[in-house]
């Protein structure tokens, strides 16, 4: 992955070996938590074909218990562990290259965390529905233009249209 600076937005065309990363980063987080591991998904923009996205792959490990996962593994694998980032009941992994770039951010998840549910009900969405995921990148493409060092802003702007798609998909 070719990752984005703290704080700075990044976007590119949406790239099929994000879905190759994806597979060979699951696979470490297996050997890593082992039997904790209850399910592990790709999230995030980078998990839907054809959309543009931040190039840091998100992946969404649910566990059997937040507070027994082995974060030591983590650590040595070569990720910060960050705590819970203000989501409680989430455990983040940020790996990162040459010490400033995210390239991986893999969020520990217990069953039935409101979080995890809205990311998969979102990602899946995007996936079955075109028109939204085309609406989506070019919501993100004009954020990106306006906030591009203000990763926050960019996020917190894209807050309404987010909610508006969990509504549908919960309908």
């Amino acid at each position: 992955m070719q990752g984005v600076p703290k704080g700075k937005v990044v976007l590119l065309p949406y790239d099929e070996h994000w879905a190759e990363e994806y597979e060979l980063v699951k696979q470490q987080v297996l050997e890593i938590l082992g039997g904790d591991v209850l399910a592990i998904h790709h999230i995030g923009s980078t998990a839907v074909p054809g959309l543009v996205a931040k190039p840091i792959l998100d992946i969404a490990v649910v566990v059997r218990d937040i507070g027994s996962i082995n974060a030591s593994g983590m650590v040595a694998a070569g990720y910060d562990d960050t705590g819970n980032r203000d989501v409680g009941g989430r455990r983040l992994f940020v790996m990162r290259r040459d010490g400033i770039l995210s390239t991986h951010h893999i969020h520990c998840y217990p069953p039935e965390h409101d979080n995890l549910r809205h990311c998969l009900l979102f990602r899946d969405y995007l996936r079955s529905h075109p028109d939204a995921a085309a609406a989506y990148g070019q919501l993100k493409l004009s954020l990106c233009d306006q906030y591009v060092d203000d990763r926050i802003a960019y996020t917190d702007n894209k807050a309404d249209f987010i909610e508006s798609i969990l509504q549908k998909a919960q309908q």
